[in-house]
């Protein structure tokens, strides 16, 4: 067989040499494109631009080595070393991060992350069998171990560049929490067959789920015994271009809103019966009701595109627009991102800015009562904006600093979820440990922090606090908690 050598080793310089042209091409032909791709990269963000030029350097040199037989052997190496590299990234990828808009180029970024994988690998096998027909009058022990210490390298070198990209976003040793453990009761784990569900209401008796695939259904679990139920809504108006319709359910009232389509609905859980209230128009991002006609919502002011907050008033056939509320860094929109929550217990509405340690209490007719500081230190928004020109379109890059990720109230206490670590602080998030921060809305003041526990690798994505109950959605569980008295 070693008659073959030569021309299964040319057969896969050439494969490698057209891999790496195309994909270098690719890149040049629609390089800004390739740049902001690198910029939203929870890896190499914060070396985005020398990466870039890096890369495509590197692809031509090594398909230029892999054309000269004298210099095949050292760029076979360095074609099985960025292999290497290239999958151990798509690892991390697939099992650590968000997601990330592939940066390959061409029909490459095309393919899903699990396709880009299997690719790599074969590449990887590629790379392995040429270096070996390069070598072959060396002994297999030492073309393992050098082979082996090659892809160490390649593993190490991006391993190393994830963990310190996680660390320069995430950590901030600034402040110091105060835990106090055992503080939550596991009442019930619920799986629900899908992470489309979300919470649309609690009340004495039941958890109402709405979900976002079918927007027009109710799933009710019983509070005590847990048995299901279906509720098919219908509505009055079917003829409209719903985008994202969201429900919210307040015994006996619920509510359905969409934003893209300026109306809201309104009907009984008696009959699961929708019908429209107001004829304003109004889009909004969030709808939030107090009562049964007054309906607090988040929108935008179309010439400055600002974020503000305004209060429907149904029977009245009115929109109050509150636009001195929520206080600009900078254009007005990302930075005044948010959460509006009301408590119907203390009878305040909150607003929970995501990127500064901020959050506001205002009471039933949106009057600002009082603006109160979390226990991070990001006082203005690091918000790192990806512009695509071609579609005049801004994303927010990895290097936007996410200070508050959702919050619940009830009574007089604010449950804040932060990724954020201080002082002495490990993460726990791979074991399945989410960090919530409790406030009291008496003294506006930080109280403790505790750890809500859910399934690994997986993180809160709505959390619902009723009477001395915490709710929350990971992915597709349902989890249930009754808290202690800390007192």
């Amino acid at each position: 067989m070693r008659k073959y050598d030569p021309i299964i080793q040319t057969l896969i310089c050439y494969l490698f040499i057209v891999l790496f042209i195309y994909a270098a091409v690719s890149k040049l032909m629609d390089f800004e494109t390739f740049q902001t791709q690198l910029g939203q990269s929870p890896l190499l963000a914060s070396y985005a631009i020398p990466i870039s030029y890096g890369v495509i350097i590197i692809e031509l040199v090594v398909a230029l080595l892999l054309m000269f037989d004298r210099f095949r052997k050292l760029a076979l190496q360095l074609s099985l070393l960025l292999m290497v590299m290239f999958t151990t990234y798509i690892v991390i990828i697939l099992h650590f991060t968000a997601f990330t808009p592939c940066s390959c180029g061409g029909v490459l970024e095309k393919m899903g992350w699990t396709e880009h994988l299997i690719f790599n690998c074969v590449f990887v096998g590629l790379a392995l069998i040429g270096i070996r027909i390069a070598n072959n009058s060396q002994i297999w022990k030492r073309y393992i171990i050098q082979q082996f210490f090659l892809i160490l390298i390649g593993i190490v070198s991006v391993t190393i560049l994830y963990g310190l990209s996680e660390k320069k976003s995430q950590y901030n040793n600034a402040f110091t929490r105060k835990y106090i453990p055992h503080i939550l009761d596991k009442i019930k784990q619920i799986t629900l067959n899908s992470n489309d569900y979300y919470i649309a209401g609690v009340d004495s008796c039941f958890i109402y789920l709405g979900n976002y695939n079918a927007p027009l259904y109710i799933k009710e679990i019983d509070f005590h015994n847990y048995t299901e139920n279906i509720h098919k809504i219908e509505i009055d108006r079917y003829d409209l271009p719903y985008k994202r319709i969201r429900i919210v359910v307040q015994p006996p009232y619920f509510f359905i809103g969409d934003g893209t389509v300026p109306i809201i609905l309104r009907g009984r859980i008696v009959n699961w019966k929708a019908s429209t209230p107001l004829n304003e128009k109004i889009y909004f991002n969030q709808f939030i009701p107090r009562d049964s006609v007054v309906i607090a919502v988040v929108t935008a002011i179309n010439k400055t595109n600002s974020t503000v907050i305004g209060e429907i008033v149904t029977h009245q056939n009115k929109f109050n627009l509150k636009d001195k509320i929520l206080t600009k860094q900078s254009t007005g929109t990302f930075d005044t991102d948010g959460l509006l929550q009301w408590n119907k217990q203390s009878k305040i509405y909150t607003y929970l800015y995501h990127y500064r340690n901020q959050y506001l209490v205002l009471d039933e007719n949106l009057i600002l009562k009082s603006q109160n500081n979390t226990i991070d230190t990001i006082t203005s928004a690091k918000i790192d904006l990806v512009h695509f020109k071609k579609r005049n379109h801004y994303e927010l890059g990895s290097q936007t600093i996410m200070v508050n990720k959702t919050a619940a109230s009830n009574n007089n206490s604010y449950f804040i979820v932060s990724d954020r670590l201080g002082k002495f602080e490990k993460d726990y998030h791979a074991k399945g440990m989410s960090i919530i921060d409790s406030y009291d809305f008496r003294n506006n003041r930080y109280e403790y922090s505790f750890y809500f526990y859910h399934q690994p690798k997986q993180s809160i994505q709505q959390l619902v606090a009723y009477n001395n109950y915490l709710i929350g959605v990971v992915d597709d569980q349902l989890w249930m908690y009754k808290i202690r008295n800390n007192n």
